[in-house]
């Protein structure tokens, strides 16, 4: 999970990765944020965004979730479900001036693919 989460930091404009279980509510693992952005506490909320929208999933909507996007003033955060690990995503924080978002989406795809857990 460090590689996969240290390679992400990598992405154009990254400032901080993290992969959490959204059912547990629990940041497994973490890195960048500095003093811009406990990234801890941003995924321990996004497990509230990932639950919220399973829920709804499971309430009728029968469609893989491949990615959520959140836009912020100068930060977009991708949430990424991991497709083999149930309960699990990844999420990166990027700057809107200096990232892009068209490859950083794909950047973390490919990790995602990649990750070996």
């Amino acid at each position: 999970m460090k590689q996969t989460l240290e390679e992400a930091l990598k992405i154009d404009g990254a400032i901080a990765a993290a992969i959490a279980n959204w059912d547990a509510g629990l940041c497994l693992a973490s890195a960048g944020g500095g003093s811009r952005l406990n990234i801890g506490a941003v995924a321990a909320g996004h497990c509230q965004v990932m639950k919220a929208r399973m829920a709804s999933a499971a309430a009728g909507t029968s469609r893989a979730i491949r990615e959520i996007l959140i836009t912020l003033d100068d930060q977009v955060h991708l949430i990424r479900p991991l497709r083999r690990r149930e309960r699990l995503f990844m999420c990166l924080a990027i700057d809107k001036s200096t990232g892009n978002l068209g490859i950083a989406r794909h950047r973390l795809q490919g990790l995602e693919a990649g990750l070996d857990m």
